[in-house]
């Protein structure tokens, strides 16, 4: 889909997948009460769900709040610039078994402290948009 005569035009899922899969990084966004954190992550995709390493914290006790999170990525070239947002349900993951499957994940951190704690995003919706870069001369 296109509007603004071109300009912008709406990613399809599986752009919107294969954005993430490729985004360095990506901001977190958790709410357990009024307020709204944001938070840089690591990720790694896996099927439908997203999965990071943290440390007890925060992140953590938010996500054990309320599950409902947010992540989103973006990024951009001479040409285009795109925004992939995910929303979903995070979980701290506690089974040896789950824990085994993110281990696959190969996941790491921008921190050089510990982080032993893994979250899954179960993602439920995915929107993205890819803009045209205006040229100022």
């Amino acid at each position: 889909m296109r509007d603004i005569d071109g300009a912008i035009s709406t990613l399809t899922d599986r752009e919107c997948w294969q954005m993430l899969r490729e985004a360095p990084v990506g901001r977190l966004a958790l709410s357990a009460g009024s307020d709204i954190d944001i938070f840089p992550v690591t990720f790694r995709v896996d099927g439908q769900s997203l999965y990071f390493r943290t440390s007890p914290g925060l992140k953590l006790a938010e996500v054990g709040i309320r599950s409902r999170v947010t992540l989103e990525v973006d990024g951009y070239d001479d040409a285009t610039a795109w925004s992939v947002v995910a929303k979903g349900s995070g979980r701290h993951l506690n089974s040896v078994a789950e824990l085994d499957i993110a281990a696959e994940l190969r996941l790491t951190t921008w921190l050089p402290t510990p982080t032993p704690d893994v979250v899954r995003i179960d993602v439920e919706s995915l929107s993205g948009r890819r803009f045209s870069r205006a040229t100022w001369r």
